[in-house]
């Protein structure tokens, strides 16, 4: 077991201890910090055994975070994570308001999409937040027990960018303990832009991987041994949309070399020698019977095209966004 910090440590209480939120816990209390882990439904096996996760990256550990609770308790928290998927019925904005303190707890955001900021700034309007852009491919194999494979990176930047140099200071900070556990960190003046690199894939992969419930090398070549041109024709104008949004929000560098490059990747993972594909994160929730992140990553992108004036110019991202909604619904029925 590893062994835990003096109480004196930075007070983290981490919301959401999943797959990326378990080896985030694991980190931060790598890092000294005192941990407080809100789990949901695995708290029963975390609350008895730890959390125990095997990495190709970090090796093979078990932990106790000092705390486990099935719900947020009341208290004076340094930080607070959020690393639970975002779902707009259950705003986690709300959900966690008991663990933050006015003018001094600093909120990190480690969840996908875009424009996912907002509803915390307007709950907390006195704290920082930071967003982040996490790269884990973590997979929770039984309840508390976790497999993290290949890479691991995570971008830091405040919300807004143009928080004053104390805030930035700040973020650098939370940087430094991800750092100190062991993990990397990337602090950005702008994150925003990072974010819409990875709504490239995200927006395209997951929403077609989980409606053909295919993966992408399997939905590219149509179970033949070549790509299949109309669909990689899809895949491109997905991502050429969204890089018109980016562009239009002010992020010039995710232009068409950058949806190129995340063709070029996608014909990589065919040609490989591992060429089943990548399973996203979407499609595996709606095998497993779970809800999707379908607003965050789609709706929001579409209420941005809306809000530029671009509505009629995602004719895609729009018809995408109806059918993983209504993919979503039958979910939850």
């Amino acid at each position: 077991m590893l062994e835990m910090p003096p109480k004196s440590s930075p007070r983290v209480l981490l919301f959401g201890t999943g797959s990326i939120g378990a080896v985030y816990a694991f980190i931060l209390a790598r890092a000294k910090c005192h941990v407080t882990a809100v789990c949901r439904s695995n708290y029963d096996a975390v609350k008895s055994e730890g959390i125990k996760i095997t990495s190709t990256i970090f090796g093979s550990h078990e932990f106790m975070p000092d705390v486990v609770a099935a719900e947020v308790p009341q208290g004076r928290y340094d930080y607070v994570v959020v690393a639970s998927k975002s779902f707009p019925l259950s705003n986690p904005a709300e959900l966690v308001a008991r663990a933050v303190t006015p003018e001094h707890t600093i909120i990190a955001l480690i969840q996908n999409g875009i424009d996912i900021e907002a509803p915390y700034k307007e709950k907390f309007p006195n704290n920082l937040i930071l967003s982040c852009v996490v790269y884990l491919p973590v997979t929770q194999t039984s309840l508390g027990i976790f497999y993290h494979k290949e890479i691991e990176r995570l971008v830091i930047g405040t919300y807004p960018h143009s928080a004053p140099p104390a805030h930035k200071l700040k973020a650098q900070h939370f940087g430094g303990l991800i750092k100190a556990g062991g993990a990397t960190a990337d602090v950005k003046d702008d994150v925003q832009g990072e974010r819409w690199l990875k709504l490239l894939a995200n927006g395209a992969w997951n929403p077609i991987c989980a409606l053909t419930r295919s993966r992408d090398a399997e939905f590219l070549t149509q179970n033949s041994s070549e790509i299949y041109k109309p669909a990689l024709d899809i895949i491109e104008k997905v991502q050429t949309e969204i890089s018109l949004l980016a562009i239009a929000s002010g992020y010039p560098q995710i232009d068409a070399s950058k949806v190129e490059f995340q063709i070029s990747r996608a014909k990589a993972r065919i040609t490989g020698e591992e060429n089943q594909g990548v399973e996203p994160s979407m499609m595996a929730d709606v095998l497993y019977g779970k809800q999707m992140e379908v607003d965050a990553i789609i709706g929001n992108a579409v209420r941005i095209a809306e809000r530029l004036g671009l509505r009629e110019k995602v004719p895609m991202l729009r018809l995408l966004w109806i059918l993983a909604e209504a993919l979503n619904n039958s979910v939850r029925r």
